[in-house]
């Protein structure tokens, strides 16, 4: 059976953080409170010490997702996953050189999710 991860969210629209939290439980995962910044972000992540990270490119804040997770990417081994809106949102990774464990494009497919969560896992088993 594999490991129940505790996962931090962080996403504006309600109605994602909805989607996403009822697909979460349903695989059987722990959600934190979801923060909608960048800086909450960084901060949640360092009080909390999540598993894994899904966060949105656009942030409210100073901060946007990607800009977050670089900085927390040289801190912290926390696997994350990506979602967008954005078809071309892997040129925009790229140029940061970040290694997502999984991209989404929304709307949010449960199968993608999944799979982006057991990347996750894998990850987090062979660290």
């Amino acid at each position: 059976m594999k490991e129940t991860l505790r996962i931090l969210i962080a996403e504006v629209d309600t109605e994602v953080t909805d989607q996403l939290r009822n697909y979460l439980v349903i695989f059987g995962h722990k959600v934190f409170p979801v923060v909608t910044s960048g800086e909450d972000l960084m901060e949640q992540t360092k009080i909390l010490n999540p598993s894994l990270i899904i966060t949105d490119i656009h942030l409210n804040g100073q901060l946007d997702g990607i800009e977050a997770i670089a900085r927390l990417e040289s801190i912290y081994k926390i696997p994350y996953i990506f979602i967008t809106a954005y078809d071309d949102f892997s040129r925009l990774i790229n140029s940061y050189y970040l290694n997502p464990v999984g991209i989404i494009k929304k709307p949010i497919d449960r199968i993608n999710l999944h799979e982006s969560i057991e990347k996750a896992q894998l990850h987090l088993e062979l660290a």
